[in-house]
């Protein structure tokens, strides 16, 4: 009885030694996704050569993994998505700093692109 207990006892120990260490296949684009969410903002124009790098190598490896479920290709588009709403956010300020700076009507820009962004919408809905 006392052997039964023991190796009982091992197998959950097993069992909890490799969830804790377990990770998911996603885990290092979403770390590249937070350290840009977090960073960004402040990068240069190499730290984000760098970071779309190293975001393309990861995404790449993963594209290449022919078992990704349901749910792993579903995050693996959400944090894509995040990373490009980031590196959009950071761009999209230094653009607009640098249009302040030349003297650019900012207001009028946003404007444009506002009435464009509306007419892509309705001529992607009358293409439907």
């Amino acid at each position: 009885m006392k052997r039964l207990q023991k190796i009982l006892l091992g197998v959950a120990l097993m069992a909890g030694v490799c969830a804790c260490g377990e990770t998911t296949r996603l885990e290092e684009l979403k770390q590249v996704v937070d350290e840009v969410k977090a960073e960004g903002k402040a990068y240069t124009e190499e730290e984000w050569a760098e970071a779309n790098a190293k975001f393309a190598q990861v995404l790449d490896s993963l594209e290449n993994l022919k078992d990704l479920s349901a749910d792993e290709l579903k995050e693996m588009a959400r944090l894509q998505a995040e990373y490009a709403k980031a590196a959009f956010d950071s761009n999209a300020r230094k653009v607009m700093e640098q249009m302040k700076e030349a003297g650019v009507d900012v207001g009028s820009f946003l404007q444009g692109v506002s009435e464009g962004l509306g007419e892509a919408a309705d001529s992607s809905e009358n293409a439907d």
